[in-house]
């Protein structure tokens, strides 16, 4: 039964381009703010990061649908996939999560650049570029503890 695995690569897939979008988005907003010489702190983006993770919540929806139908799909599996029907959705999934953390950084470096920013400003944009990278990484994580789990059923 190999259609569980394909579900938690189509979640990870999923969720990776919309979170990567939406935080394209925000650093767009940001970068803004900075042309603008507004102050970027944590506190003045507050309204900007409420929208940002309520957007987030919105894409996850779907892929959170996907994970839950794959355990049940897993759950009724008889005996441990080989390596040979995992590997190339392990692999899909690997290049998913770098596309993901390579965009968030280019990203944020896209919003600083050509500026002369503050530190307190580098250091907002770093908390919210790891912030970004956790939620980009947080699908392919379970989709591969998913599919050793499905090595070891």
């Amino acid at each position: 039964m190999t259609s569980a695995i394909w579900l938690f690569v189509l979640a990870t897939v999923i969720a990776v381009i919309g979170i990567v979008i939406q935080f394209k988005k925000l650093m767009v907003q940001i970068q803004t703010k900075i042309d603008q010489n507004e102050n970027v702190t944590t506190e003045s983006l507050q309204k900007e990061n409420s929208r940002f993770f309520v957007r987030v919540v919105m894409v996850e929806v779907i892929p959170i649908v996907l994970v839950i139908l794959g355990f049940i799909l897993m759950e009724s599996m008889e005996g441990a996939m080989s390596l040979s029907q995992v590997l190339p959705a392990l692999l899909i999934v690997i290049i998913s999560l770098l596309f993901g953390v390579i965009n968030v950084f280019l990203a944020k470096n896209q919003a600083i650049s050509n500026q002369d920013v503050s530190i307190q400003t580098k250091a907002t944009l770093t908390t919210m570029t790891f912030t970004g990278m956790s939620l980009v990484a947080a699908f392919p994580i379970i989709s591969i503890v998913a599919m050793v789990m499905a090595l070891s059923i």
